[in-house]
């Protein structure tokens, strides 16, 4: 943590009691050191809102945001973010205000002119970091310090393309960065000692801890090295473990109390596979595991017990939590709602975990609070084995064995991936494939092998491998691209979905197509303009129109979710100005949608859920609709 000083401040009426922040952070930052963010994503607003705490005066750069917006949607997140902090007491309220008000939006590079050091923190693209530091040294001065926040490119990279490299290096914040004093450096060939001396200061005068990155190290500790973390660990962590109740029920599993035994015991007899992950992973766990004794060493419970030290739980305790995570990382199910099918978040369930995996299972789950359903969605004859999927089931057979092997460590032998094995179907030929350009071959699907041929599995017409490798940068470059505003989003999507068409011309019983349906589908459906909700149909539609084929028999929720939403947006979309029959007609499309939605929630889910009632009601409106009309 920063600061570890305790202050007594009255800050606009509001006693800040314990703060890991110190209300004269202001006053330690020489100068009102101004810092540039550039980029005004996950990270980079995390950083922002981490130094302007600290009483840095912050710019943040992005040219695709809209000021305005901008600076609502900061604040809002910082409030956020810190919801946690504000709720142990190491924040408060006056101080989020001021740490906002310490912060300015821009959209012209030009504005950073002035700017002691620059932090980069857009994704993850050479040539975009490249073209972004070209034109930084346009603008800056010869004395602004230019650092980037990459974790995958080297730092020489981006450094041997700049006018005055000396001034150019690595400097990685861990996530969460409001609770994570360590920062690494990382130097290049031509970074200057004074670059890296000047660096290491204005990280110690926020009270960070400035080490080196692979290379060379300044500290060497085990506190330091542990928080080496990596993008996996980014997102819903931070909020989930630092949710009080959460907290506590870690502790409770570590340390349970008399009675809970048993329920420890039945998580304790699961699987932990450290042995089995990778070195990668295992960092991952045991820096997530450092951030658990750390909030655990300074949660505040109801009872004014003495709460043991960092280096006390770390010794009791640091074993324990790290299998723990292995556990939960192997054992967990993603918990998900019933009717909009929007994860919500993961649960340990020990009598659960014991269902092996299929990829044609006989049996789906869904979650009613906290506790887990398992439903039969096929018939099974008697002594055969009741299973469900781990992963999702609209991969080729090549993804979900390598994501099997990967995640749960071992390799699938199921009837599916057998018969694909023995070419017994040719389900992955079209779960991977794109179009033949033969338009004489009815149904052609040509197929990527292991060494970039692409030729028609059914009239032999080859396509041109390289034609295919260039769409798919153009794609991944796109993909990479960083908007905000709805219009902005629209158009990225269909640039993306004209490439996957109309180019690359993915084959429409493609995963991917179902994929990036399903993505633009809920984009457009959450879009605040009734324009671009209208368009999400025909999206919803091709979703469709990629999945239904496969295991058709199998009654998956994830289809009925998606019939659904298309009953669902038929009804909604009918309008006066329609002729007779064409309402009846849509209706009629609407209501058999509906219809197939209730057959597949029903079983899957049980006609008590919320989605089966949620159906069934819209569904009867339907109906009634039909009746009335002339």
């Amino acid at each position: 943590m920063h600061g570890q000083t305790t202050v007594a401040a009255q800050t606009g009426g509001e006693q800040s009691g314990t703060c890991a922040y110190q209300d004269a952070s202001a006053q330690r930052v020489a100068g009102r050191t101004k810092a540039v963010v550039v980029g005004a994503g996950f990270l980079g607003r995390c950083i922002a809102i981490d130094l302007s705490l600290l009483g840095v005066q912050v710019v943040v750069c992005d040219t695709n945001l809209q000021t305005g917006d901008a600076v609502r949607k900061l604040s809002s997140y910082a409030y956020e973010l810190l919801h946690p902090l504000l709720y142990l007491g190491y924040v408060t309220k006056s101080m989020v205000t001021q740490a906002c008000g310490n912060i300015t939006v821009v959209t012209d590079v030009a504005q950073c002119a002035d700017a002691a050091i620059i932090i980069e923190a857009i994704p993850e693209n050479l040539e975009a970091k490249v073209k972004l530091f070209k034109t930084l040294e346009q603008h800056c001065s010869a004395s602004t310090i230019l650092t980037t926040n990459t974790i995958e490119l080297p730092i020489d990279s981006i450094q041997m393309h700049l006018q005055h490299p000396d001034r150019f290096l690595g400097m990685r914040f861990f996530y969460p960065c409001v609770l994570m004093s360590p920062v690494e450096i990382t130097v290049g060939t031509s970074t200057s000692q004074c670059t890296v001396d000047r660096v290491v200061a204005f990280l110690q005068r926020l009270e960070k801890q400035p080490h080196r990155g692979p290379t060379k190290r300044v500290l060497t500790s085990k506190e330091a090295s542990a928080f080496q973390f990596d993008t996996a660990v980014r997102g819903h962590f931070y909020h989930g473990l630092l949710e009080p109740k959460r907290v506590s029920s870690v502790a409770d599993i570590i340390t349970p109390q008399p009675g809970d035994q048993e329920e420890k015991n039945r998580v304790l007899k699961l699987r932990h596979h450290l042995e089995d992950h990778t070195e990668l992973k295992r960092q991952q766990f045991n820096a997530m595991t450092q951030l658990v004794l750390l909030l655990l060493s300074r949660y505040k419970g109801d009872k004014q017990e003495q709460i043991p030290s960092f280096e006390k739980l770390q010794n009791d305790l640091e074993a324990k939590i790290l299998k723990l995570f292995g556990r939960v990382n192997c054992n967990a199910f993603s918990i998900a709602n019933d009717v909009t099918n929007e994860a919500v978040g993961i649960g340990l369930f020990p009598e659960g975990a014991l269902f092996n995996h299929d990829c044609d299972p006989n049996c789906v789950v869904s979650f009613k609070g906290r506790e887990m359903k398992v439903h039969v969605v096929k018939n099974v004859e008697v002594g055969q084995e009741l299973t469900v999927s781990y992963i999702e089931l609209l991969q080729s057979t090549k993804k979900r064995r390598m994501e099997l092997k990967d995640s749960y460590f071992f390799d699938c032998q199921c009837t599916r991936c057998l018969a694909a094995m023995k070419e017994e179907t040719t389900n992955d030929w079209y779960l991977d494939g794109l179009e033949c350009s033969n338009k004489e071959c009815l149904d052609g699907v040509v197929v990527l092998d292991d060494v970039d041929h692409a030729v028609c599995k059914i009239c032999g017409t080859a396509r041109d491998s390289e034609e295919i490798a260039t769409y798919e940068r153009e794609l991944k470059t796109i993909e990479t691209l960083n908007v905000n505003s709805d219009q902005d989003k629209w158009k990225m999507y269909q640039q993306m979905w004209e490439i996957a068409m109309d180019k690359l011309n993915l084959h429409p019983r493609n995963a991917r197509m179902a994929v990036m349906a399903r993505e633009i589908g809920n984009f457009l459906l959450n879009a605040t303009s009734v324009e671009l909700q209208h368009q999400a149909l025909r999206f919803c539609l091709g979703e469709l129109h990629a999945v239904e084929w496969l295991l058709p028999t199998t009654k998956l929720p994830s289809r009925g979710l998606l019939h659904f939403q298309i009953g669902t947006l038929l009804f909604e979309e009918v309008t006066t100005s329609m002729s007779s029959v064409d309402r009846a007609q849509q209706l009629q499309n609407a209501v058999k949608h509906l219809q197939e939605a209730l057959s597949v929630l029903d079983c899957a889910y049980g006609s008590k859920s919320d989605a089966v009632q949620s159906a069934q009601l819209m569904l009867d409106e339907a109906q009634r609709t039909i009746k009335q009309l002339p």
